[in-house]
């Protein structure tokens, strides 16, 4: 070993030290360090079989993973540099770099030994000396290839003693030890992500892989760090400025393992480092990082504590040099500039790349002798940044001297854009550029003059998608008559990018129909969305999140949208997921009103309402609330609440139901200023501010009174410099979970000086359709399947008997892998299975294995708000719509092909499923009442609610933000639940989490954890990727009918 770099002695040194200890970690398994290094040694044998020696390039195309660091370990060891090649780089890219690079290997993980072609074999090495690239006695350890200002990507080759000193300084940069867990965020083929390998197992800490397809968005972040037990991540500048907005004020217990956050990438500023300190990520050290390729990594860096002030600056400075570097700041004639005075910034010391693989003359140019050094044959590196040193010694980034721009942490040669858009056809000259986004960074952009033949920008990015990487093509092309020039003839980039923005801005190009104005909305819709997704070819019907559309982007959409005219919701693009979903959503929803307000009189019972009554009567039954707490802007006046007040009872009447002591329903006449108290508590600090705040909050909920028509409330409180609260609640009664998600997005839209749109459908109108829907001759022939169906099962016996006070309960939870959920999500729903299904299905298989009986019922919530009576439009009705039906399932076996034959039962049961509970207290046949009276109840009650778990939680920016504060009982401590248990699924942080709700009473804890135990396995073992495809296969098609109709609260 006394020949190897140092980074592979000492984790050699680890293997041999600690080798239990955990090396690799991904959301399905781990990797010690004995077998991290027993399988490098296999691999450099394996790599030395086929020819690879001292001095070779070896390719490593692979995703991010523990086969890419054994691939990387096992090139070290064989004694050749690897070339790191995302796997998303183009056929004609990746082709260049093989060809450059003249690797002899192709390690690939599908294939896993992949010889490249004779052709590209060769037996000349980068440390060739007559290639003047590197010195003979430090052999490259890695080439990484970056954008090339001749329109070909470069090679930078960093040799070993580089970057194990690199490694040594980021250990101490980043305090890594035996106990750090670092996530491995960036793609292979970006050199950051050599930066969170090595540290991390030179340190004998943890290297963590999420594993998914894509870029994680802050829910499945927050649920891998949770997962893996991240406590550093390294992430873009451009995704932790988008982080920390979509954070802003939220809680997240998910990052309270992460200790340190570094970025990097392109230029951070100030307002992002108070932006961070407003996210759950406060409490971590963050630091900025900044460093070209050429510098190896990070090269300067500043660290900010939680208890250091954000410096005063535009731009976060950039720091002071990491390990053994020295950063100068020099003016054009390469002289000293002083403190305070602009400069380009010149790197130096010992941790340099060697320079650019087989160019001599491009070395020599960027990496010139040191003449302030002390050693004679010290170099510094010409990183092309304007900067500026502080009088502390930091250092403050300005800008660009040349054609090189960050965009998306990508270094991006302008020249190189322009040579791959002047080399399609029809295109007589083009420049690139970059343009704001909107939202703190920048987008690349192009302006671009044809023939009269030539190509519209969509299929300009086409032509350049087929042959450069997705950063290199610009997400916005302006078509221009011709491009301005210089008085030298040449073209002028920057009036280009001025004229480009204007023509952008006004729709005069680059728009499928003219001006924005004259769009209609799907097309500007399609626009927006294209520039933001940067997808140029995204179509009316392409998933908005499987494009990488979040919550974040849905707001800039819909502020956009407004801007020109256009109405739209965040929900619309985030639940209808297409741009023409999204339009149909908003379009339904901003009609004319063609609905009037229902007048008062009395109201038929809904089906939810007869089952509540019918199940007996609860103590203290005004006190069951659903409430929804928000943070909002202070200084609301009482009378602008009284008037969203009155606008929430007249678009939604059930916020004005009663119900009578004889056990009818009456809409009332109701006073709006009845609904609303607020109280001012700007004179109290806490914790007696907190104490009157949850006080009021509880008063809020015991308040109600369903005989008076007191069913709906507003409790707004001032807290002075906490800004102010609002309480939302409402009966339960009167309404069920996805109607509270409905009522607050009015509530924020009329708080906002918006108009919900059209009344929707009312209670009154339910009532009526479900009154004539019961004497159809569908409805008799669901009345028999429903009795059918509902067959005898197996009685759940508790570990003791009697009633079940709400106080006695307690909650046992455990969650799917981010991986595992996504299958759940995505794949099975392709195959008919959806969600909820999946959910039910497993929850049977369960019990059968708890209990030892294959047959059980389970009472099912449902919204029952896409399969209605009268065919009625329930999409934003406010009301008691949810429905409760018994589905009977038999499991027998395990795994998928298990599941798909239990669902066999529920499939066959009627679509609607509001029908069963409407017939059994409404059908006008007796025998009908009288056999579905008798129909066995269930003891277990399952609620999949999906994504619409925490109402409250609303994306940063809007007027309703989420709160800290308890609002206490939602009901009477007197009241009983009426099942033995209560499961529930949630999506929490892109994870399926399953709940089982018990009382002590009936079970123990012990008890439910060995439920919990079996659905958990149930789960694991019908998503095994190995059974998986072939039961789907066989999947029936009528479970697809259902896809739609989840859970409710």
């Amino acid at each position: 070993m006394t020949g190897h770099p140092a980074i592979l002695r000492l984790i050699r040194a680890h293997a041999a030290a600690r080798p239990a200890a955990v090396a690799l970690r991904t959301p399905d398994d781990t990797v010690t360090y004995r077998q991290l290094w027993s399988c490098a040694e296999q691999a450099a044998q394996a790599l030395a079989t086929r020819g690879v020696r001292r001095g070779d390039t070896v390719a490593v195309r692979m995703p991010a993973g523990p086969e890419a660091v054994v691939a990387m370990l096992a090139t070290w060891l064989a004694g050749a540099a690897f070339v790191p090649v995302d796997t998303r780089t183009p056929a004609e890219r990746l082709a260049h770099i093989l060809d450059h690079s003249r690797a002899v290997v192709v390690l690939d993980k599908e294939t896993e030994l992949l010889e490249v072609p004779a052709e590209r074999t060769t037996t000349t090495s980068p440390a060739d000396p007559a290639d003047g690239s590197t010195p003979l006695d430090d052999p490259g350890a890695y080439v990484v290839y970056t954008s090339g200002s001749t329109g070909a990507p470069k090679g930078v080759l960093v040799g070993h003693r580089a970057l194990a000193g690199h490694v040594t300084a980021s250990v101490d940069l980043f305090a890594l030890g035996p106990h750090s867990t670092v996530l491995q965020f960036a793609s292979l083929g970006f050199d950051v992500a050599q930066e969170e390998i090595w540290p991390t197992l030179v340190a004998g800490g943890t290297l963590a892989f999420h594993g998914a397809d894509s870029t994680p968005d802050t829910a499945q972040l927050a649920a891998f760090a949770a997962e893996l037990g991240v406590t550093v991540l390294q992430l873009p500048t451009a995704y932790w400025r988008m982080l920390c907005v979509e954070l802003d004020g939220a809680d997240g217990p998910s990052f309270a393992g992460v200790r340190t956050v570094v970025v990097g990438g392109e230029n951070a500023t100030t307002a992002d480092a108070r932006a961070h300190r407003r996210t759950p990520l406060a409490h971590t050290v963050l630091v900025n990082g900044y460093g070209p390729t050429e510098t190896v990594i990070t090269a300067t860096a500043l660290v900010l504590s939680p208890g250091d002030d954000v410096p005063g600056t535009a731009g976060l400075p950039i720091g002071k040099p990491v390990g053994d570097r020295v950063a100068r700041v020099l003016d054009e004639d390469h002289r000293p500039v002083a403190h305070g005075e602009p400069g380009e910034l010149w790197i130096g010391g010992a941790l340099l790349a060697t320079g650019y693989l087989y160019d001599a003359a491009r070395t020599r140019e960027r990496f010139v002798p040191d003449p302030y050094a002390a050693d004679p044959g010290a170099r510094m590196y010409r990183t092309g940044d304007m900067v500026v040193r502080r009088e502390d010694g930091g250092i403050e980034f300005l800008g660009r001297v040349d054609n090189q721009v960050k965009v998306r942490g990508h270094r991006i040669e302008l020249d190189e854009v322009d040579r791959h858009l002047l080399d399609t056809p029809g295109i007589t000259s083009a420049t690139a550029f970059t343009l704001d986004d909107g939202a703190g960074g920048n987008v690349l952009a192009a302006a671009v003059a044809r023939n009269a033949s030539g190509p519209d920008p969509r299929a300009v990015r086409e032509h350049l998608r087929r042959r450069v990487p997705a950063y290199l093509v610009p997400g916005r092309i302006a078509v221009l008559d011709r491009l301005p020039l210089t008085t030298s003839g040449k073209t002028d980039r920057r009036a280009a990018a001025e004229a480009a923005a204007t023509a952008l801005a006004a729709g005069t190009t680059n728009a499928p129909d003219g001006p924005v104005e004259a769009q209609e909305p799907l097309e500007r819709v399609l626009v927006l969305l294209r520039g933001l997704l940067l997808a140029p070819q995204l179509g009316p019907d392409d998933d908005f999140l499987a494009q990488g559309g979040d919550s974040l982007m849905a707001l800039r959409v819909c502020a956009q949208l407004r801007a020109q005219g256009t109405s739209m919701h965040p929900a619309d693009l985030l639940v209808g997921r297409t741009a023409r979903a999204a339009v149909a959503r908003a379009e339904h929803r901003d009609a004319p009103d063609t609905v009037e307000e229902e007048p008062a009189g009395p109201l038929a019972l809904l089906p939810a309402q007869h089952r509540w009554l019918h199940d007996g009567d609860l103590p203290e039954r005004d006190h069951f609330c659903l409430n929804a707490l928000f943070t909002t802007d202070s200084g609301l006046s009482t009378r602008r609440l009284v008037r969203v007040a009155e606008a929430l009872q007249r678009r939604h009447p059930a916020l004005r139901t009663a119900l009578c002591e004889d056990g009818t329903v009456v809409l009332k006449e109701t006073d709006p200023a009845d609904a609303v108290r607020t109280v001012d508590l700007a004179a109290f600090v806490p914790p007696e501010r907190t104490a009157r705040l949850e006080g009021a909050l509880a008063t809020a909920q015991t308040s109600m009174s369903l005989a008076e028509g007191r069913v709906f409330g507003l409790l707004y409180a001032e807290c002075a410099e906490a800004g102010a609260r609002l309480l939302l609640t409402v009966h339960h009664f009167v309404l069920d979970g996805v109607s509270m998600g409905l009522l607050v997005d009015d509530l924020e839209l009329l708080l906002g000086d918006g108009r919900p749109g059209a009344t929707a459908t009312g209670p009154r109108a339910i009532g009526a359709a479900l009154r004539d829907w019961v004497h159809t001759a569908q409805a008799r022939a669901d009345a028999a399947k429903w009795v059918a169906h509902t067959r005898e099962f197996a009685v759940l016996r508790p570990d003791a008997e009697g009633p079940a006070p709400l106080p006695t309960l307690r909650t046992h939870r455990f969650r799917l892998p981010v991986e595992a959920t996504r299958t759940v999500t995505h794949r099975l729903p392709a195959a008919g299975i959806a969600p909820h299904d999946f959910a039910l299905g497993c929850l049977v298989g369960g019990l059968a294995a708890w209990t030892g009986e294959p047959v059980h019922g389970v009472d099912v919530y449902a919204h029952s708000r896409d399969v209605s009576p009268g065919d009625l439009d329930l999409s934003r009705t406010v009301g008691y719509v949810q429905s409760t039906y018994p589905a009977v399932l038999c499991w027998e076996g395990e795994g998928m092909s298990a599941l798909v034959a239990a669902l066999d039962g529920p499939a066959a049961l009627p679509e609607r499923r509001y029908g069963f509970d409407a017939l059994r207290f409404l059908s006008p046949d007796p025998a009908e009442l009288a056999a579905l009276a008798a129909c066995p109840r269930p003891r277990v009650r399952l609620n999949f609610r999906g994504h619409l778990l925490r109402m409250e939680q609303r994306a940063p920016g809007t007027v309703l933000r989420p709160a800290q504060e308890s609002f206490g009982a939602h009901r009477s401590p007197l009241q009983q639940e009426r099942y033995l248990l209560m499961a529930e699924g949630d999506i929490v942080d892109g994870r399926l989490e399953m709940s089982f709700k018990y009382s002590t009473v009936h079970w123990s804890a012990d008890r439910i954890d060995e439920l919990a135990g079996c659905v958990d396995r149930v789960m694991r073992q019908a998503l095994d990727p190995s059974a998986v495809p072939r039961a789907l296969s066989v999947a029936r098609q009528p479970h697809t009918d259902r896809l739609a109709d989840g859970g409710a609260r």
